[in-house]
């Protein structure tokens, strides 16, 4: 599995049906390529300030 594969299984079908209850996406292609971008711009926040939550240890910078 890759390291992302949790977010994305978690998160895809959320964003996904969020996309399509606005009503103002049509169903296709470019739905499909901004649900990815939300996903990674979700990925990257995620693995940035909430690593606990994937159960990876925070990396603490030391002055």
């Amino acid at each position: 599995m890759g390291k992302n594969s949790y977010v994305v299984l978690a998160f895809h079908q959320v964003v996904l049906h969020l996309l399509s209850a606005t009503g103002t996406m049509p169903n296709g292609s470019v739905q499909r390529m901004l649900m990815w971008m939300v996903m990674i711009l979700l990925i990257e926040f995620i693995t940035r300030y909430t690593p606990a939550v994937l159960g990876r240890k925070p990396v603490l910078k030391v002055p």
